[in-house]
Protein backbone atom coordinates (compact mmCIF):
# COMPACT_ATOMS: atom_id res chain seq x y z
CA UNK A 1 0.00 0.00 0.00
CA UNK A 2 2.85 2.69 1.02
CA UNK A 3 4.72 1.12 -2.26
CA UNK A 4 1.93 2.02 -4.38
CA UNK A 5 1.28 5.72 -2.54
CA UNK A 6 5.07 6.26 -3.01
CA UNK A 7 4.42 5.70 -6.98
CA UNK A 8 1.25 7.72 -7.41
CA UNK A 9 3.29 10.50 -5.43
CA UNK A 10 6.06 10.12 -7.97
CA UNK A 11 4.37 9.95 -10.52
CA UNK A 12 2.14 13.17 -9.49
CA UNK A 13 5.50 15.04 -9.12
CA UNK A 14 6.53 14.19 -12.44
CA UNK A 15 3.21 14.88 -14.35
CA UNK A 16 3.52 18.96 -12.74
CA UNK A 17 7.08 19.22 -13.12
CA UNK A 18 6.51 18.41 -16.82
CA UNK A 19 3.92 20.46 -17.08
CA UNK A 20 5.78 23.55 -15.43
CA UNK A 21 8.25 22.78 -17.89
CA UNK A 22 6.36 22.77 -21.24
CA UNK A 23 4.77 26.00 -19.85
CA UNK A 24 8.55 27.97 -19.48
CA UNK A 25 9.43 26.20 -23.05
CA UNK A 26 6.29 28.06 -24.14
CA UNK A 27 6.76 31.22 -22.70
CA UNK A 28 10.69 31.22 -23.64
CA UNK A 29 9.13 30.43 -27.48
CA UNK A 30 6.84 33.31 -27.22
CA UNK A 31 9.43 36.08 -25.74
CA UNK A 32 12.03 34.43 -28.82
CA UNK A 33 9.26 35.33 -31.06
CA UNK A 34 8.40 38.70 -29.44
CA UNK A 35 11.84 39.37 -29.78
CA UNK A 36 12.39 38.41 -33.51
CA UNK A 37 9.67 40.37 -34.80
CA UNK A 38 11.02 43.92 -33.20
CA UNK A 39 14.06 43.13 -34.89
CA UNK A 40 12.16 42.54 -38.21
CA UNK A 41 10.08 45.67 -37.74
CA UNK A 42 13.38 47.76 -36.90
CA UNK A 43 15.52 46.32 -39.46
CA UNK A 44 12.41 47.12 -41.96
CA UNK A 45 12.25 50.57 -40.51
CA UNK A 46 16.31 50.93 -41.08
CA UNK A 47 15.26 49.47 -44.76
CA UNK A 48 13.24 51.59 -45.81
CA UNK A 49 15.25 54.47 -44.34
CA UNK A 50 11.47 56.15 -43.28
CA UNK A 51 12.51 59.86 -41.45
CA UNK A 52 11.37 60.65 -38.33
CA UNK A 53 10.07 63.74 -39.12
CA UNK A 54 8.50 65.16 -42.96
CA UNK A 55 6.85 68.51 -43.82
CA UNK A 56 3.68 68.16 -43.30
CA UNK A 57 1.31 71.45 -44.31
CA UNK A 58 2.45 74.82 -45.68
CA UNK A 59 -0.56 77.64 -44.22
CA UNK A 60 -0.58 80.74 -46.20
CA UNK A 61 -2.37 84.30 -45.26
CA UNK A 62 -3.72 85.59 -48.70
CA UNK A 63 -5.00 88.97 -49.61
CA UNK A 64 -7.81 86.99 -51.26
CA UNK A 65 -8.98 83.67 -50.05
CA UNK A 66 -11.18 82.63 -53.15
CA UNK A 67 -8.90 83.86 -55.85
CA UNK A 68 -6.07 81.82 -54.26
CA UNK A 69 -8.45 78.74 -54.06
CA UNK A 70 -9.37 79.06 -57.38
CA UNK A 71 -5.46 79.68 -58.51
CA UNK A 72 -4.52 76.26 -56.45
CA UNK A 73 -7.03 74.19 -57.99
CA UNK A 74 -7.11 75.01 -61.42
CA UNK A 75 -3.43 75.56 -61.99
CA UNK A 76 -1.85 73.07 -59.39
CA UNK A 77 -4.32 70.48 -59.26
CA UNK A 78 -5.12 71.02 -55.70
CA UNK A 79 -8.36 69.74 -54.06
CA UNK A 80 -10.57 71.49 -51.13
CA UNK A 81 -11.25 68.87 -48.59
CA UNK A 82 -12.74 71.58 -45.72
CA UNK A 83 -13.66 74.73 -44.91
CA UNK A 84 -13.49 76.15 -41.60
CA UNK A 85 -14.06 79.73 -39.80
CA UNK A 86 -11.61 79.17 -37.13
CA UNK A 87 -10.70 82.18 -34.39
CA UNK A 88 -12.86 84.27 -36.65
CA UNK A 89 -11.01 83.86 -39.68
CA UNK A 90 -12.09 81.25 -42.94
CA UNK A 91 -9.26 78.77 -43.82
CA UNK A 92 -9.38 76.36 -46.98
CA UNK A 93 -8.05 72.93 -46.40
CA UNK A 94 -5.82 71.79 -49.65
CA UNK A 95 -4.48 68.99 -50.70
CA UNK A 96 -2.98 67.17 -53.79
CA UNK A 97 -2.54 63.53 -52.59
CA UNK A 98 -5.21 61.68 -50.37
CA UNK A 99 -3.94 63.37 -46.91
CA UNK A 100 -6.50 65.67 -45.94
CA UNK A 101 -4.46 68.64 -46.42
CA UNK A 102 -0.97 69.76 -46.99
CA UNK A 103 -1.86 73.82 -47.65
CA UNK A 104 -4.37 75.55 -45.74
CA UNK A 105 -5.32 79.34 -47.18
CA UNK A 106 -6.42 81.85 -43.92
CA UNK A 107 -8.13 84.75 -44.82
CA UNK A 108 -6.03 87.98 -43.77
CA UNK A 109 -6.80 89.80 -40.66
CA UNK A 110 -5.26 92.71 -42.60
CA UNK A 111 -6.67 95.24 -44.19
CA UNK A 112 -3.98 96.05 -46.79
CA UNK A 113 -1.89 93.03 -47.40
CA UNK A 114 1.98 94.02 -47.49
CA UNK A 115 4.46 94.15 -50.14
CA UNK A 116 5.85 90.37 -51.27
CA UNK A 117 9.58 92.00 -50.50
CA UNK A 118 7.92 92.65 -46.39
CA UNK A 119 6.45 88.85 -45.83
CA UNK A 120 8.86 86.31 -44.62
CA UNK A 121 7.00 83.59 -46.97
CA UNK A 122 9.00 84.21 -50.34
CA UNK A 123 8.74 80.75 -52.41
CA UNK A 124 6.49 77.25 -51.86
CA UNK A 125 7.94 74.24 -54.01
CA UNK A 126 6.44 71.23 -54.85
CA UNK A 127 8.23 68.09 -56.12
CA UNK A 128 7.17 66.33 -59.40
CA UNK A 129 7.00 62.55 -59.98
CA UNK A 130 8.74 62.70 -63.04
CA UNK A 131 9.85 64.86 -66.20
CA UNK A 132 6.24 64.35 -67.92
CA UNK A 133 4.55 65.43 -65.32
CA UNK A 134 6.77 68.71 -65.08
CA UNK A 135 6.09 68.41 -68.89
CA UNK A 136 2.67 68.90 -68.71
CA UNK A 137 2.59 71.51 -65.75
CA UNK A 138 5.04 73.47 -68.11
CA UNK A 139 2.68 73.15 -70.70
CA UNK A 140 -0.35 74.35 -69.34
CA UNK A 141 1.11 77.08 -67.80
CA UNK A 142 2.69 78.22 -70.76
CA UNK A 143 -1.02 78.62 -72.30
CA UNK A 144 -2.03 80.48 -69.46
CA UNK A 145 -1.51 84.55 -68.97
CA UNK A 146 0.95 83.99 -66.02
CA UNK A 147 4.74 85.19 -66.00
CA UNK A 148 6.85 81.97 -65.54
CA UNK A 149 10.29 81.01 -65.96
CA UNK A 150 12.63 77.67 -66.49
CA UNK A 151 15.90 77.01 -65.07
CA UNK A 152 18.36 74.54 -64.35
CA UNK A 153 19.44 74.18 -61.20
CA UNK A 154 21.81 71.14 -61.22
CA UNK A 155 19.97 69.05 -59.04
CA UNK A 156 16.25 70.36 -60.49
CA UNK A 157 14.74 71.24 -63.57
CA UNK A 158 12.16 73.89 -62.55
CA UNK A 159 9.43 75.95 -63.17
CA UNK A 160 8.63 78.84 -61.54
CA UNK A 161 5.79 81.71 -61.60
CA UNK A 162 4.10 83.52 -58.89
CA UNK A 163 0.93 82.71 -57.13
CA UNK A 164 -2.09 85.43 -56.79
CA UNK A 165 -0.18 87.70 -53.92
CA UNK A 166 3.18 87.28 -55.67
CA UNK A 167 4.71 84.18 -53.77
CA UNK A 168 6.57 82.20 -56.05
CA UNK A 169 5.81 79.23 -56.68
CA UNK A 170 8.21 76.24 -58.00
CA UNK A 171 7.46 73.34 -59.63
CA UNK A 172 10.49 70.76 -60.02
CA UNK A 173 11.90 67.53 -61.09
CA UNK A 174 14.51 65.84 -58.63
CA UNK A 175 17.58 65.11 -61.42
CA UNK A 176 20.10 63.80 -58.62
CA UNK A 177 20.00 60.18 -59.92
CA UNK A 178 20.12 61.26 -63.71
CA UNK A 179 23.09 61.57 -65.95
CA UNK A 180 22.81 64.93 -66.43
CA UNK A 181 22.61 65.94 -62.63
CA UNK A 182 24.71 67.00 -59.82
CA UNK A 183 24.49 65.24 -56.47
CA UNK A 184 24.79 69.10 -54.72
CA UNK A 185 23.09 72.66 -55.99
CA UNK A 186 26.90 74.69 -55.65
CA UNK A 187 24.70 78.07 -55.76
CA UNK A 188 24.57 77.35 -59.85
CA UNK A 189 20.84 78.17 -61.18
CA UNK A 190 21.50 78.36 -64.79
CA UNK A 191 19.07 79.50 -67.60
CA UNK A 192 18.03 76.49 -69.69
CA UNK A 193 16.55 76.14 -73.27
CA UNK A 194 12.77 74.83 -73.93
CA UNK A 195 14.59 71.95 -76.25
CA UNK A 196 16.88 70.80 -72.90
CA UNK A 197 13.96 71.57 -70.09
CA UNK A 198 11.22 69.60 -72.60
CA UNK A 199 14.22 66.42 -73.76
CA UNK A 200 16.97 66.74 -71.35
CA UNK A 201 18.29 63.28 -72.07
CA UNK A 202 18.86 64.18 -75.71
CA UNK A 203 20.22 67.61 -75.29
CA UNK A 204 21.48 67.63 -72.14
CA UNK A 205 24.08 64.78 -72.53
CA UNK A 206 25.28 66.71 -75.65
Amino acid sequence: MKKSASILLLSLFFWITGCGGERSSESATKHENDSLQMEERSAGVQQNNSPKIKPGHIVMMVSDLDQSQQFYEEHLDFHTNEEVVYEGLRRIFMSASDSHHELVLLESRVAEFPHKDERQLQQVAFELSSHDVLVDYYQHIKETDIPYVIKDNQVSLSLYFPDPDGVTVELYWDITEEPFGEKKWGGNQEDISEAAFLNPYEEMEK
